[in-house]
C-alpha cells in the first residue's frame, strides 16, 4: 500500500512537471510567432510604409536634400547634442619645420572639432557639411568610418558664432572642457604649443570643469528646462540612444553617459522623457550611468517625444532604427494599442 502512495506521488508529481513544461513551450511557440509576425511584416510591408504621410517631426524619410538649409535654433541644438555624444574638439601641438634646413621649429597649436560616424551615416555628414556650408570629409578605411572635421578656421568663422548667436551649451564634461579650452586659446591669441603648456601649468583645473549644473543639487531640473534641450536630446540620441525590442517582446529606450560629472545630464533625460525621476541610476563597472525605459507607459511618453512633438526630426542610421522600432509597436500585442503614428491609406493596416 506504501508503494502504490509512493507510485501515485510520483506519478502526480510528474505530470505536473509536464504540464509545467507543456504550458512553457506554449508560451515560447507564441511569443516566438509573435516575433516572427512582426519579422515577416517588416520584410513584406517595409517599402509600402509611406513615412512622408507621418504628420510628425520625430520619423522622416525624406532624401536629405528635401530639409532645409539652414543652421538655425533646432538644427544647431540637434548639432551640439551629436557632437556632445559622439565628436570632439581636438587640440594638441602640430609641428613646424623650417622650409630651408627642414629643421623643427615651435609647434603650434592644431585645433578642431571631429565628428566621427559609421560609414552607414555618410548622408548625415554631408547634410550637416551642407548646412553648415564648411567643414571637410575623411575617410577611415580600416575602421569603415568618416570624420567631418572642422578646423580652426571654420571654428572662428562659422561654429562658434552660430553657437554665441543662439546661446547654446555643450553639457557633456568633457566636451564643455574642451570647448572651454579652445576660447581661452582663441581669446589670448595663444599661437604656439609651448606658450600653451605654460599656462596649463599655471591654471591647468580652471580647464576641468563638470557637466552642466553639475554642482546644483537640482541640477537635472536646470538642464532639462534649458530652451535647447529638447533638440539637443534628438542629436544626442542619434550618438548614444538606442530603440529596440528584445527577444521577449520587450520594448526599449535606453542611452547612457560615462562619469559621475554626467549623472545629472542623464536624470534631466529621464526627467524630460517622463516627467519624474523613477528610479535611482547607479553605474556600472565602467562608470557609465544608464536608463533604460521599457513599460508600457514608458514607451508611450518615448513615442510622444519623438514623434508627436515639435522637435528637430531624428536623422541618420537613428531615425531608421526609429521607424523600424515603430513599425514592431504596431505589431505588437503588447503595444499595438499605444497612440502610435498613423499611416496612410497606402500602409497596410
Amino acid at each position: 500500500g506504501l508503494v502504490l502512495i509512493l507510485i501515485n506521488s510520483n506519478l502526480k508529481i510528474g505530470i505536473s512537471y509536464l504540464i509545467l513544461i507543456s504550458l512553457s513551450l506554449i508560451l515560447i511557440k507564441i511569443q516566438l510567432s509573435e516575433n516572427l509576425m512582426i519579422q515577416t511584416n517588416l520584410l513584406k510591408y517595409k517599402k509600402k510604409y509611406n513615412w512622408t504621410a507621418f504628420n510628425i517631426r520625430g520619423i522622416s524619410n525624406e532624401s536629405y536634400d528635401s530639409l532645409p538649409l539652414k543652421a538655425d535654433f533646432k538644427f544647431m541644438s540637434m548639432f551640439i547634442g551629436l557632437i556632445d555624444g559622439d565628436g570632439y574638439l581636438e587640440i594638441g601641438p602640430q609641428k613646424q619645420y623650417n622650409k630651408l634646413t627642414k629643421l623643427e621649429t615651435r609647434s603650434t597649436i592644431r585645433s578642431r572639432l571631429v565628428l566621427r560616424l559609421e560609414e552607414r551615416d555618410l548622408d548625415l555628414l554631408e547634410y550637416l557639411k551642407s548646412v553648415l556650408n564648411t567643414g571637410s570629409l575623411d575617410y577611415l578605411k580600416d575602421k569603415n568610418q568618416y570624420r567631418l572635421i572642422f578646423s580652426k578656421s571654420d571654428l572662428k568663422n562659422v561654429i562658434i558664432p552660430l553657437i554665441s548667436k543662439y546661446e547654446l551649451y555643450f553639457l557633456v564634461s568633457n566636451r564643455r572642457s574642451q570647448f572651454k579650452l579652445l576660447n581661452y586659446i582663441l581669446d589670448n591669441n595663444i599661437k604656439h604649443w609651448d606658450q600653451l603648456e605654460l599656462e596649463l601649468d599655471k591654471e591647468r583645473s580652471q580647464f576641468k570643469i563638470g557637466g552642466y549644473a553639475e554642482n546644483d543639487e537640482n541640477g537635472y531640473l536646470k538642464i532639462s528646462n534649458l530652451v535647447q534641450f529638447s533638440d539637443w536630446l534628438i542629436g544626442f540620441t542619434m550618438a548614444e540612444g538606442s530603440f529596440g525590442m528584445k527577444t521577449d517582446g520587450s520594448a526599449f529606450y535606453s542611452i547612457r553617459q560615462t562619469g559621475i560629472l554626467n549623472l545629472p545630464l542623464i536624470q534631466a533625460i529621464q526627467f524630460k522623457l517622463l516627467g519624474e525621476l523613477k528610479t535611482e541610476i547607479k553605474p556600472d563597472k565602467q562608470d557609465s550611468y544608464k536608463i533604460a525605459m521599457i513599460s508600457r507607459a514608458d514607451i508611450q511618453k518615448i513615442v510622444n517625444f519623438f514623434s508627436l512633438s515639435n522637435h528637430h526630426p531624428l536623422l541618420g542610421y537613428k531615425s531608421i532604427q526609429y521607424q523600424n522600432f515603430i513599425i514592431k509597436l504596431k505589431y505588437s500585442k503588447r503595444y499595438s494599442n499605444l497612440n502610435l503614428p498613423l499611416m496612410d491609406s497606402t500602409s497596410l493596416k
